[in-house]
């Protein structure tokens, strides 16, 4: 393991700073390759920018899927994650020296669990005045949006767009997304997501929040807490204090995508780790 320096001189003989990194250097008999090709199980089709993580070591799968990385003998867990899938993980993988072990990954997309982009009024979503659509043709979002008050907000504010219960028995890896622009005075004035376990008796803190940020944003977050759970609930809870306004948050193309088991049964088998067939 030695210590590298590099320092750079541009086309004046100027040189810039110095930078030093760590680097280990094998014999090449201790290195062995692992790679294979990534492909979605619903349709077959090769997932390019998936990330591949061998221990401390990553790879990402090119435009047709594949994916290669040089290890050092040994034994790895190998998980593969892309954005709109669920994550795989295939434990105790033996990577020789001098060896080469191919290993293709199929994921299963998440499924749309619940979704609605403001072009009509969704079925089973609760808007507390002066929650509504707006109702232009454009909006900061880009299309029509939902948004907590026509004009500037008023003091004193706390109100919320509530979803209907989500069932989501049978799910894993919850991953809601939506459209944020979020201008309120900044440290003040917030844009709240939260979620209930209980059909909405009682509701988390907040699992994300905005202020301040009058810019376009496309949110993602995991919510593990929501897997499984019957009644599940999501609400955009606006709040304001009782002085400054400005003209409020938009949110728009909401969606919760999950995986599981129940999502699962509708891509087929995928690759099996293991299956027996035994007749009983």
């Amino acid at each position: 393991r030695s210590l590298v320096w590099v320092q750079g001189t541009d086309a004046a003989g100027s040189d810039g700073p110095p930078a030093a990194a760590r680097v280990q250097v094998y014999a090449p008999a201790a290195v062995g390759t692992l790679g294979g090709v990534v492909r979605s199980v619903a349709s077959g089709l090769p997932l390019a920018g998936a990330r591949i993580d061998a221990g401390n070591w990553q790879a990402s799968s090119a435009a047709d899927g594949s994916y290669v990385r040089r290890l050092p003998a040994g034994n790895y867990d190998l998980s593969a994650s892309a954005a709109g899938f669920e994550p795989l993980t295939v434990p105790a993988l033996s990577v020789t020296g001098g060896g080469t072990l191919t290993r293709d990954l199929s994921l299963f997309a998440l499924c749309r669990v619940l979704g609605t982009d403001a072009e009509s009024s969704p079925a089973g979503w609760s808007a507390q005045a002066p929650w509504a659509i707006s109702a232009g043709a454009t909006t900061q979002t880009g299309s029509r949006a939902w948004l907590e008050s026509p004009g500037n907000y008023a003091n004193n504010a706390n109100t919320s767009l509530v979803s209907p219960t989500i069932d989501l028995v049978g799910y894993s890896v919850p991953q809601l997304s939506f459209d944020s622009w979020c201008d309120t005075e900044s440290g003040w004035d917030f844009g709240n997501v939260e979620y209930s376990l209980d059909g909405g008796s009682t509701w988390s803190t907040p699992a994300w929040r905005c202020n301040g940020d009058a810019s376009l944003r496309h949110v993602v977050l995991d919510l593990p807490a929501l897997a499984g759970i019957a009644q599940a609930k999501i609400r955009f809870r606006f709040t304001s204090d009782t002085s400054v306004v400005r003209d409020g948050w938009y949110v728009d193309n909401i969606a919760l995508d999950a995986g599981g088991p129940t999502c699962r049964a509708t891509q087929g088998a995928g690759n099996a780790v293991f299956a027996s067939g035994f007749e009983p």
